[in-house]
Order: C-alpha cells, then sequence, then structure tokens
C-alpha cells in the first residue's frame, strides 16, 4: 500500500468518523452550531484538497526538475530539467569561452578564442576589395577597374595594392601584381558623410598604377584577364603564408566529386594545387621528424614549469604553458617565430636557449605525445619575395642594359676595327703584289748575281793567270836585269885597280 492509499482510506474513515458525531450530537448542538462545524469540516476538507493538490504539483515540478521518470529507457531515469539547464549553462560556456582540461589548459577553442583567431586573421589580411572588374588597360600598363557593387572599406589614392585573380588557383588563378591607386572616383565616402545610393551616384572606379616595371609575360596576364573580363580581389597586406593554410581542403576547393576527394590522400591534394617542387615540403609540415629534416627546423612540445624568463624582465611564457619550441633555440641579438597556439600566428622571441639547455636548468620538461618532434617548414613572405624579384629584375635590367652598351660599344669597336682591318686588307694586297714583285725582281737579281759570280769567278782564275804570268815575267825580267848587271860589271873596269899600271 503507498501513501497516497493510505492518506485516502485516512481521509474516509475521518469523514465517516465526523458525520456519526455530528448525527449524535444533534440533539445536544443547536441548528446553528451544527451548521457551523459543517462549515468548518467542508472548508477543511477543501483546504485539504487543495493542499493535496499543491503537493502533486510540487511533486510534479520535483520530478521535471531533479529526475524526468515520464520517459525512462531500461528503467533508468533520464536527467531532470536542473541537471539539463546545468549542462546546457556548461555547454554553452564551454562554446563561448573553450572547454578546458583538469590543469585549467584550454583543449577546445570557444567563441571568445575563435573571434580572437578571427581578429587576427582580419588584422594579417588588412582590407580587402571584391569583384574588381578590368575594364581597360593603356599602353603605360595601368589598368583602371570598376566595382559594380559598395565595397566595405573605401579606396584611397596612393594606397598600395595588390591584385589576385578571383578565380581559384586550379582555375588559373593567378597573382597579378603589386598597384599604386593612382586615381579614384565614385560612390566613396569624403569627409565622414556617407555617398550618396541614388541613381546618380556612378560606380566606384579606380585607376591601378604597377608599383614596379611590368614584364612581357605580366602585361600579357594582365591584358588577358581584362578581355576575358575577369574579376580581381584587390588587398592592401599580401596574403601570409600558414603552416595550417592547407589543412581543411574540401571538394569544393578541388573541383572533385565527394567520393574522389574521400579517395584522395593529402599529398594528392596538395599537388592538384601547388606545384611539385614544393608538395614535399606542405606534406611534412607540422609531421613528426624524419632525419633527413635540417635541425634548425625542428620542434619539441614542452611545458613550462615556471615563468620564463624571470622577474627581471617582461613574462613571455608562464608556468603551464605548453608551447612548440624549437630544438636549437635563438642565439643573442636574434628572433626566432614560435606559432601562438592560440591566433595561430608568429611570435617573435627574442634569444631564447636550446631545449636541452632549459631542461637542465628546470624550466621546462618535454611533453612525451605523437608528433613530437616535428617538422616546422620555413614560412615564406611573398611580400618580400616578390619585391626582392623585381628588384633583382630591375638590377638584372640595368646589367642588361650596360651589357647592351658595351656590346654596342664592341661593335662600334669592332666596326672601326673592321676598317682598319679593311685597311690592312688593300695594305697586304698591295703588299702581295710588291712581295710578288720583289720575288720576280729577286729572281732577276738572283740571275745577275750568278752570272757576276760566274764573271768573278772567271776573272779570279784570269787574275790568277795574270798573276802567275806576271810573277814568271817578273822572275824573266829579274834574271835579264842580274845578266845584265853582270855584264856591266864585267865590261866596267874594278874602280880598286890601280890606274895606269899595265
Amino acid at each position: 500500500m503507498d501513501l497516497q492509499t493510505f492518506l485516502l482510506i485516512l481521509g474516509i474513515l475521518g469523514t465517516i468518523l465526523f458525520l456519526v458525531a455530528l448525527v449524535m450530537s444533534y440533539k445536544s448542538w443547536r441548528w446553528h452550531t451544527l451548521l457551523l462545524v459543517w462549515l468548518v469540516f467542508a472548508a477543511a476538507c477543501v483546504a485539504i484538497g487543495m493542499s493535496v493538490q499543491t503537493l502533486k504539483v510540487h511533486q510534479s515540478w520535483r520530478e521535471l526538475l531533479l529526475v524526468d521518470d515520464r520517459d525512462q529507457a531500461g528503467g533508468q531515469p533520464i536527467a531532470g530539467l536542473i541537471e539539463k539547464t546545468e549542462a546546457l549553462r556548461e555547454e554553452n560556456h564551454q562554446l563561448e569561452f573553450g572547454a578546458e582540461d583538469d590543469r585549467g589548459r584550454i583543449v577546445d577553442y570557444g567563441i571568445a578564442q575563435l573571434e580572437l583567431k578571427l581578429g587576427a586573421l582580419l588584422l594579417d589580411r588588412g582590407r580587402m576589395w571584391n569583384d574588381a572588374g578590368p575594364i581597360e588597360i593603356s599602353g603605360e600598363d595601368v589598368v583602371t577597374v570598376q566595382f559594380d557593387r559598395p565595397q566595405t572599406y573605401r579606396l584611397e589614392k596612393d594606397l598600395p595594392i595588390y591584385a589576385f585573380s578571383s578565380e581559384p588557383f586550379i582555375n588559373g588563378g593567378k597573382y597579378l601584381g603589386m598597384f599604386r591607386v593612382a586615381d579614384v572616383i565614385g560612390n566613396q565616402v569624403a569627409n565622414g558623410e556617407q555617398p550618396a545610393q541614388a541613381g546618380g551616384a556612378g560606380p566606384l572606379q579606380a585607376t591601378l598604377q604597377p608599383q614596379w616595371p611590368v614584364s612581357e609575360a605580366e602585361r600579357n596576364r594582365l591584358q588577358q584577364s581584362v578581355d576575358n573580363g575577369d574579376l580581381w580581389i584587390l588587398y592592401d597586406k599580401m596574403p601570409v603564408d600558414r603552416h595550417l593554410v592547407f589543412n581543411r581542403l574540401e571538394a569544393l576547393d578541388l573541383e572533385v566529386d565527394e567520393e574522389v576527394f574521400d579517395a584522395m590522400d593529402r599529398a594528392d591534394r596538395l599537388r592538384k594545387i601547388l606545384p611539385e617542387r614544393t608538395v614535399q615540403e606542405f606534406i611534412d609540415d607540422y609531421q613528426p621528424a624524419r632525419p633527413e629534416h635540417p635541425a634548425a627546423r625542428i620542434e619539441e612540445l614542452v611545458e613550462f614549469l615556471e615563468d620564463y624568463p624571470d622577474e627581471d624582465e617582461a613574462t613571455r611564457f608562464v608556468e603551464g604553458q605548453n608551447v612548440w619550441l624549437p630544438q636549437e633555440g635563438a642565439e643573442a641579438g636574434s628572433t626566432i617565430a614560435i606559432r601562438d597556439s592560440i591566433t595561430g600566428g608568429s611570435l617573435e622571441v627574442e634569444a631564447i636557449p636550446e631545449i636541452s639547455t632549459l631542461i637542465d636548468d628546470e624550466v621546462v620538461e618535454r611533453l612525451e605525445e605523437e608528433g613530437s618532434p616535428r617538422y616546422s617548414r620555413q614560412l615564406r613572405d611573398y611580400a618580400h619575395i616578390f619585391r626582392d624579384q623585381h628588384q633583382e629584375r630591375k638590377r638584372q635590367a640595368f646589367e642588361i642594359a650596360e651589357t647592351v652598351n658595351k656590346i654596342t660599344e664592341v661593335q662600334a669597336l669592332i666596326a672601326e676595327k673592321q676598317q682598319v682591318i679593311e685597311l690592312f686588307k688593300e695594305e697586304k694586297g698591295r703588299l702581295e703584289r710588291d712581295y710578288q714583285q720583289f720575288i720576280q725582281d729577286r729572281k732577276i737579281i738572283d740571275q745577275l748575281v750568278s752570272q757576276m759570280r760566274k764573271k768573278f769567278t772567271a776573272s779570279n782564275q784570269r787574275l790568277v793567270e795574270i798573276r802567275n804570268e806576271t810573277i814568271q815575267l817578273g822572275k824573266q825580267l829579274t834574271e835579264k836585269q842580274l845578266n845584265a848587271v853582270k855584264e856591266i860589271d864585267r865590261r866596267t873596269p874594278d874602280p880598286n885597280a890601280t890606274s895606269g899600271s899595265g
């Protein structure tokens, strides 16, 4: 017997006893006393009935608030409204502020963290102007674009912007170059006044002048975009590179069916939108480190055991904070980029020791989690890359112009030398003719010399003969003279003889 049945029986017995007592008292009580007693009893019954109903309402509310046993599965009561409300309040709190673990660390982002991350993304992205339609390009490579719908931000004169095709990369969308807003006309906000929305207010038009000299390939790309009626997206900041930029690719991004997309691995998906030479770098990004990865790009997950650096300097890391730190750290006077787990961006941190040094000093401890250590690719600063490329191209253009001038000078010098060569060729022809004449004269001279040598030889022989004859004649003359002297001496008297003797 339950309590409700027991109370009902007690109520019935009380009513019977009251009626019996009332009947037995009608001879001693007056009628108005009996009427009052009867009214009191009726009022009591009404009060008891209302109390019972109130208790039932309270019981029903308690069942709804504490345990809702109207719908049971397997005999187990489901949660009541209070528990559901608390669970819903906790869920709303997690959705708003994120889910925390036992140590108070956020393990799942909430609206507050996502808004902070979105704010950081918008800050990194800067202002953006959609659906800019190029309508003409001048001979000086100046492009005029027109916006057919109002823009969130106003374009300002002399504002540097970066232009991209609105088509995805897989459909031929490309970076179109860096420009400067040379002039703006149309529905612009001026002096804090909103532009007129009447039909007389013309569409927004902007004249874009290239910030760098345009190459032939870039000029053809711009002309093709104008001829095709493509739409552009303009940014006042060059989009920044991020580690997780391609982590949430969808089938729509690659323009393939869901079945085909699900069958593709990450490498195949990246090959759809990236050049082959960079695919492996993006595949390895934030993946477990391998021996072939450079040590300077290896990160480990650590937990700080105390605030760092110390009380004398501004705190960069707090106790209990989990951070991916580079293994090699950063030397004094240099900075290193450490990824911010809240915004997804990079935090520039000055000199920090190696992880092994921090562990020895009991500043951090390694967290043995899957994926640590990991490889972190070098992020690209595309604005500086394109600037350096344009500067390099400009430098090469100067070098080419200087080389062309040198080539012109060399060609002029070659032309002068060619004239000299022609003169020398003419001189050579004259000298060859003289040489031939000299050869002929030499032959004649050789013949004359030969004749002279023959005559000289004959003359020498004749001289020898004459000499020999002269010698013979001299000998003969000498002999005759001696004979003559002897004859004279014979006929001449001796001067030593005595005169008159004989």
